[in-house]
């Protein structure tokens, strides 16, 4: 079944090899400042990486943003939670809350700023998933 999905989702090859949203753009977008964010003094995790925090765009109590720097369309951008799990469901029900919250207020952000009719949301759960 892998297979089967995996063919019809675009590929790693068809990833752009330079982020589409700059880091000024992210903050123009969320009318940020440097002076009011507070990531930049903390840096998160994403799985085996580090995330520095003046590569975080949005930030909630309990989630981030920050762009995929493979992106495959221009807007990728991701989405995780402060607290690093093994599992979406090892996520407790504030966290799930918080990071779908942020999903939906980057997403509408970005779906005006690129005159997009529709997003897409996923959400890659495990290592069969690409995680």
């Amino acid at each position: 079944m892998i297979k089967s999905v995996r063919s019809v989702i675009p590929l790693p090859l068809h990833r752009h090899s330079k982020p589409q949203l700059s880091f000024r753009t992210q903050y123009r977008l969320f009318n940020l400042s440097k002076a009011v964010m507070i990531s930049e003094l903390c840096d998160y995790k994403f799985g085996p990486h580090t995330i520095r925090g003046q590569e975080i765009f949005a930030e909630t109590k309990l989630s981030f943003a920050f762009v995929n720097l493979k992106p495959i369309v221009p807007g990728h951008v991701l989405i995780s939670p402060k607290r690093l799990t093994q599992r979406f469901s090892d996520l407790n029900t504030d966290e799930v809350h918080d990071l779908w919250t942020l999903a939906q207020n980057v997403g509408s952000k970005l779906e005006r700023h690129y005159k997009a009719e529709s997003l897409t949301l996923a959400i890659q759960d495990g290592p069969a998933a690409g995680q």
